[in-house]
């Protein structure tokens, strides 16, 4: 799992490291160094290099004129860009010393040839991580020759001109090839225009322990492949269908019979003892192992208020109950949805899709689980869809805080929140925008919640969940490729991501 950090949280770790474990500054950006140059040595073979190392006057070029003396002491050509008119830390100024000593070394204003030259590497290590919006003009200048300049680009901690915590970036940022962060990554490097500006990242070390940086962490974090292991339910062998939650999926109409049966085949798959779907058609590829229940509906073939009692009595059993896919948002299927939610006994659901419409109505006494995409959240909300396409990390906090509901929005990043704390998950995978993939998600949801003791956090089930998703959705791709990709593809895949 990756802990998040912005400036403020990486300020106090270093002092924190300055004042408890009496780690000098110079000790840390030294630490920093080796870390870098030993993720640059692989790209790095071969014959001696040219490297331009452009360096600020703060923290972050300290790094890079101590990286410099390592890729020297490797045998590389380093020239280092840096002004010694700034007035670094002291341990900056002792690097900037030991590495004037061995480099070679020019001023900004004197160096607009040195990028005209071809180059195997230029590395920025002019602001880092607590780099303020916008830039100011010398900066750009450098960044805009950097940019334009011939080589592999590396970014030490975050590109100069992306902001660290909200992925802002100036119009002349630093676009990087690699990006690696010190330390700990930071949320900017996955928000807005950081998954553009930052390459492939790396996590460098600063020679402190991983224990002791996720301490002083953001309460945000990224799941990785090795956290699905860890954080599944446990599947003892001697166990029994009972053991591992029933869930009841409601949803579809006459028009949309598949959406409910792909979510009701998902959460077979992926793990639940017992799935039983309720919906006025039965799709006939639904599984044999799902226990079908046909509604009654009304002469349009959707769900109304006639299907409450039935779907009331099939719920009592139900660990957790999937509701909204395929359902329509006609009054008379809305009407329904709010009278079964209210009135189910049931105290986990997941809601989802044609079901999101009724947000204003949700119950206060229930757990629930939202699942909705960046478009239905603007309709749930209210709140402009242009501005939520750019991002909306931090209304979907907000929307989660004010309705105590735990929210999993589904964009670029993705977000699962509960108001307080959460995870994003940075998955791009065109294969998945197609239809079903939702539905899809909506029961590996259900059944992995399903199976949760009540000392889980529904919040972590959410996020496990929809990194399950993605994994088998990337998965997939690699089976069929992004445009044959469909949704019963990623429920395929989910015997690969969850053995």
């Amino acid at each position: 799992m990756i802990r998040l950090h912005n400036a403020d949280t990486v300020r106090r770790l270093d002092s924190w490291c300055e004042q408890t474990l009496a780690i000098p500054t110079l000790l840390l950006m030294e630490h920093a160094a080796l870390s870098c140059r030993d993720i640059l040595r692989p790209l790095l073979q071969g014959p001696s290099k040219r490297v331009l190392v452009v360096c600020g006057g703060g923290n972050n070029g300290g790094d890079g004129l101590a990286l410099s003396r390592l890729l020297l002491l490797d045998g590389h050509d380093v020239t280092v860009v840096a002004s010694m008119d700034a007035r670094p830390s002291a341990a900056g100024s002792l690097n900037a010393a030991m590495a004037r000593a061995q480099a070679s070394l020019c001023e900004p204003k004197d160096a607009d040839g040195l990028f005209l030259q071809p180059w195997d590497c230029i590395i920025d290590a002019l602001i880092g991580v607590g780099g303020g919006l916008p830039l100011r003009s010398d900066v750009s200048r450098l960044c805009r020759m950097m940019n334009e300049a011939v080589g592999l680009k590396v970014a030490i901690d975050v590109p100069t001109g992306l902001d660290a915590e909200t992925g802002q970036a100036d119009e002349d940022v630093f676009r990087a090839d690699i990006t690696i962060a010190l330390a700990a990554q930071k949320p900017g490097l996955y928000r807005r225009m950081g998954p553009t500006v930052c390459g492939i990242i790396h996590r460098g070390s600063i020679g402190v322990s991983q224990a002791n940086v996720d301490a002083f962490a953001l309460p945000m974090s990224i799941l990785e492949k090795g956290d699905v292991k860890s954080l599944l339910p446990r599947r003892l062998e001697r166990s029994s269908k009972h053991d591992f939650g029933r869930v009841l999926v409601v949803g579809g109409s006459r028009s949309m019979p598949g959406a409910p049966s792909l979510t009701a085949h998902a959460a077979l798959a992926a793990g639940a003892g017992l799935v039983e779907i309720a919906a006025p058609v039965i799709h006939p590829a639904t599984p044999r192992e799902v226990m079908p229940t046909v509604v009654p509906a009304n002469v349009d073939g959707v769900l109304g208020r006639q299907a409450l009692d039935v779907l009331l009595h099939r719920a009592e059993p139900a660990d957790v109950v999937v509701i909204g896919p395929g359902m329509t948002r006609s009054p008379d299927t809305l009407d329904l949805i709010v009278a079964f939610l209210h009135g189910t006994t049931v105290e986990r659901i997941v809601i989802d899709a044609d079901a999101l419409a009724v947000c204003a109505e949700f119950p206060k006494d229930k757990r629930l689980i939202l699942t909705p995409h960046v478009r239905e959240f603007a309709a749930m909300t209210g709140l402009p869809l242009d501005a939520l396409q750019e991002d909306a990390v931090d209304e979907a906090s907000a929307f989660a805080a004010s309705t105590s509901c735990i929210l999993h929005l589904k964009h670029f990043p993705s977000i699962t929140t509960d108001g307080r704390s959460g995870y994003l998950l940075p998955a791009y995978n065109a294969g998945l925008a197609k239809a079903g993939t939702g539905d899809v998600l909506a029961g590996i949801m259900g059944a992995l919640w399903a199976a949760s003791s009540d000392d889980d956090s529904a919040l972590t089930v959410a996020a496990l969940a929809a990194f399950v998703h993605a994994r088998a959705g990337d998965e997939a791709r690699l089976s069929v490729g992004a445009r044959a990709m469909m949704a019963h593809h990623v429920i395929d895949a989910l015997s690969v991501v969850l053995s």
